[in-house]
């Protein structure tokens, strides 16, 4: 009995010592559980106080943006603004929270709203429009926006993100680059009347040209020839008639002349016989005759064959740059050049006198350089001057062979 009794205590001894060494485990087990569980939460309160760092720094990147951008829920009631929106709004930014954005679009533009409202629930990516807004106290303004729906896990519209840009100053950009292409329009259609113009000009001076050479010049030769045969039938009148009819000879003489020069300065007819190098060549000896100007010439060594419209453009161009030389350079000696090049030709007049001003050359009164460049921008040529105090000047035509279109292929 008393043994049975020793060896329930022996028993119940050793169930206790391995209770005592399971519980000292679960202890330990316990600890090492509640030691990481510490280290988690010291983890979650870093984490969660990096997430309130970023949040504060989104917030404030959202806050101080220099767009305006604004939060809405899908019926456009705003939840969200930042300090540019409100300043483009007009209103501060805790009384535009939980007010329908449509209050701030103008009256006009409200049914168009409301249309790009309800597309965007079906768009995916940026959805972008121009519209005019109505802040507080002020007119319309124009502005862009674009639109962003925020979508939930399961895909479905929970929120939209909009960014609105004032373009008021785009918009007034686009009236003057509008009103300038008017202005450009205009003025090629000013060109082209010009064109024509001077086209019926040229054309008038030729008939008149021809007039004066086939009827007056004609004219006054018999006029000539019946004086010349008075004077001989006349022999024995008395000296006031052969006196009077000398002066009347002298005076056909000088009215010849004055048509052959007339005729000529209207249309020289050395341009339509033997074309522009002979005219500048004839030209060049003319003003050699009647002032002494010394000249050099350089001409290309094939016939140049250019329609009548740009010869005669070339060489008024050309009567045009030698007067300059006449009237104001001083010059003692003109050199000219005509060259030949794949694309057009090109004219030179250079001088040795005193210099044109740089406030000359771009002087829009001066009128003989203003339609020296006019003249050749009507067939697509361009006319430039180089010119220096006391150095000379330098007067450059280039001319195209054919009329060059607005993309640069000819016509």
């Amino acid at each position: 009995m008393q043994q049975r009794a020793t060896r329930t205590l022996e028993v119940l001894e050793e169930t206790l010592t391995e209770a005592f060494q399971e519980l000292q485990i679960t202890l330990e087990e316990l600890q090492v559980a509640n030691e990481e569980m510490c280290q988690q939460n010291e983890g979650l309160a870093a984490a969660r106080q990096m997430a309130e760092v970023e949040r504060q720094r989104y917030q404030e990147l959202f806050d101080f943006a220099p767009d305006a951008y604004i939060v809405t829920d899908m019926a456009a009631m705003i939840q969200e603004v930042n300090h540019a929106a409100a300043a483009l709004l007009a209103v501060s930014p805790p009384r535009l929270r939980r007010k329908p954005l449509y209050l701030y679009v103008a009256p006009d533009e409200q049914p168009a709203f409301y249309d790009h409202l309800a597309r965007l629930t079906k768009q995916d990516g940026v959805y972008s429009w121009e519209i005019r807004i109505q802040p507080r106290g002020r007119g319309p303004l124009p502005v862009a926006i674009s639109t962003a729906v925020v979508r939930n896990a399961q895909g479905n519209p929970r929120a939209l993100r909009w960014l609105l840009r004032g373009i008021t100053e785009q918009k007034a950009v686009q009236e003057r680059a509008k009103q300038a292409e008017l202005a450009i329009q205009q003025s090629r259609e000013q060109l082209r009347a010009l064109a024509t113009h001077l086209q019926n000009q040229q054309e008038e001076r030729r008939r008149i040209a021809r007039e004066i050479h086939d009827e007056l010049a004609l004219a006054l030769t018999v006029l000539k020839i019946d004086v010349a045969w008075l004077s001989n039938r006349w022999r024995r009148a008395d000296a006031a008639c052969r006196d009077r009819l000398r002066r009347m000879a002298a005076l056909l003489d000088g009215l010849i002349c004055a048509v052959r020069r007339i005729g000529t300065e209207l249309r020289p007819e050395i341009l339509d016989d033997l074309g522009l190098t002979a005219t500048i060549e004839w030209q060049l000896q003319e003003v050699r005759k009647r002032t002494g100007m010394a000249y050099e010439l350089a001409l290309p060594e094939e016939d140049i064959l250019l329609e009548q419209a740009r010869a005669t453009a070339m060489f008024r161009i050309f009567q045009e740059a030698l007067t300059n030389v006449l009237r104001h350079a001083s010059a003692r000696r003109v050199v000219v050049q005509l060259s030949q090049h794949p694309d057009g030709l090109v004219l030179e007049v250079t001088d040795d006198g005193k210099g044109i001003t740089p406030s000359r050359l771009t002087d829009r009164s001066s009128l003989g350089l203003l339609s020296m460049r006019e003249r050749a921008h009507l067939l697509g040529g361009e006319v430039t001057i180089q010119s220096k105090a006391g150095e000379g000047t330098k007067v450059t035509l280039r001319m195209p062979y054919e009329a060059m279109s607005q993309t640069g292929s000819r016509r």
